[in-house]
């Protein structure tokens, strides 16, 4: 009887375990959950500067990146932004790069600030692409009602109460700063810390993290890069959502595996054992 387990348990087909596998992998696809993980200083740095920023701070966000980068900064803008929406604090964001605003307005269409209890135009504002690199940086850093009139919408600034509020880097009390550029925070620092002292917080690629970590933690108290950054972010908030489905997937994928290993061990180790015992 012990024998035909034994036997059993080494014999299970191995079909079963890429069912198994497949389901486990399709669990955070439906339902991205979070699992735990390891988070980086820079990451942990991110999250409690955000958390810090007193009630009713202004946050300016120099969007640039793009679609070309979306697969690494999707997690990280998301959980930003749900992270920003949850709190009591004020942001506006502005096109460093061509497509920023577009990819902001369709992570904010994705996210529901109004399920966050959010007025737009009252606690936050979408701005136009405003060309010119560093000089548009430093433009709006010194007078951003200056910079434009409309918001990427079309719709005047002049109507909305968040706009009074804004008039340069004096009302800010930290900018976020998204790009696909490894030469991003030498610029941003120049125009925003070392002129005016703001601190700055990343959103880049993962391959650009080498040269930005050489502002950290001083000008740089956080930062987010590659699809990593996002994830541990999503974890860290409690807000899982693109990178939690993939790293739950990758490890929630291993499990069946493991229990495979683990019957299929004990199913050769039994025999082996009540053979032994057989033979003596």
């Amino acid at each position: 009887m012990r024998v035909s387990i034994y036997k059993k348990l080494r014999e299970i087909p191995d079909g079963y375990l890429g069912v198994l596998s497949i389901v486990f992998m399709l669990i955070p696809i439906l339902y991205p959950m979070g699992l735990p993980l390891q988070i980086s200083d820079p990451t942990k740095g991110y999250y409690n500067t955000l958390r810090n920023l007193p009630e009713g701070s202004l946050v300016c966000i120099d969007g640039g990146g793009g679609f070309a980068s979306l697969d690494e900064f999707e997690s990280s803008i998301t959980a930003t932004m749900k992270v920003m929406l949850s709190l009591p604090i004020k942001w506006f964001s502005w096109g460093y790069g061509y497509d920023g605003p577009i990819l902001m307005d369709m992570v904010l269409d994705n996210i529901n600030p109004e399920g966050f209890g959010k007025v737009y135009g009252e606690d936050y504002l979408v701005l136009p692409y405003i060309a010119g690199g560093e000089m548009a940086v430093a433009s709006v850093a010194s007078d951003t009602q200056a910079v434009a009139t409309n918001d990427f919408y079309g719709n005047a600034l002049s109507q909305y109460p968040l706009w009074d509020e804004i008039t340069g880097a004096e009302d800010f009390a930290l900018v976020i700063t998204i790009s696909g550029s490894c030469l991003n925070m030498d610029q941003e620092t120049r125009q925003w810390y070392t002129i005016y002292g703001i601190q700055l917080l990343e959103i880049n690629m993962a391959c650009c993290s080498p040269m930005s970590m050489n502002y950290f933690p001083d000008v740089m108290p956080g930062g987010l890069w590659g699809v990593k950054g996002g994830t541990e972010l999503e974890v860290l908030s409690g807000f899982p959502g693109p990178g939690a489905r993939l790293s739950d997937s990758q490890n929630l994928a291993l499990m069946p595996f493991l229990v495979f290993l683990i019957l299929g061990n004990i199913g050769y180790f039994g025999t082996l054992y009540l053979t032994k015992e057989e033979d003596s």
